[in-house]
């Protein structure tokens, strides 16, 4: 059987080797420590050691056995890989809009199930500090186009909402 990417038990860590999205370990570690004991907490830098490979495996290695054995042992790993892995702000905020803008619809999937999937994608870009705000008419307008409706929905839902670009309004008469 395959092992699935960021799977984890309570007693194994999540792996890492550094072809695989960071930010997915990453909160996938995070859950998994809550998980834990304290027991377990103070020798969780060494589990997360032992799931890690190549060079990020390299790059915890580095700190030394002190440091990864220590009772913050956890923070100084994950630390060290955020230096390495973690996104920088900037382009933490280009991919959420590229998500934003890339979430076109379907044709397996029906408005609602998009619209649905469009929110979650705007909240994720709106969720980012300090990001260009974008008005409720734009975003409205995008939801439109992005949805991929024929001329006459189009026309139908401009209809509905009496031509106001309001995105409440909008995704709710669609």
């Amino acid at each position: 059987p395959s092992k699935m990417e960021n799977a984890f038990t309570k007693k194994v860590p999540p792996s890492f080797d550094g072809a695989t999205s960071f930010k997915a370990y990453k909160t996938a570690t995070e859950l998994w420590y809550t998980l834990q004991d304290e027991a377990t907490k103070k020798q969780a830098g060494i589990l997360i050691v032992g799931q890690l490979s190549g060079q990020p495996q390299s790059l915890a290695l580095a700190l030394g056995a002190n440091a990864i054995k220590a009772e913050n042992g956890f923070a100084q790993v994950m630390n060290s890989l955020d230096k390495v892995y973690q996104d920088s702000v900037e382009v933490q905020k280009f991919n959420a809009f590229q998500e934003l803008l890339r979430s076109k619809r379907s044709s397996f999937s029906s408005v609602s199930e998009f619209v649905a999937a469009f929110y979650a994608r705007l909240h994720e870009y709106r969720a980012q500090d300090d990001v260009q705000a974008l008005s409720d008419s734009v975003v409205a307008m995008l939801l439109v186009d992005l949805a991929e409706l024929t001329g006459k929905q189009r026309n139908a839902l401009f209809a509905s909402t009496g031509g106001r670009f309001e995105l409440e309004l909008i995704a709710k008469h669609m």
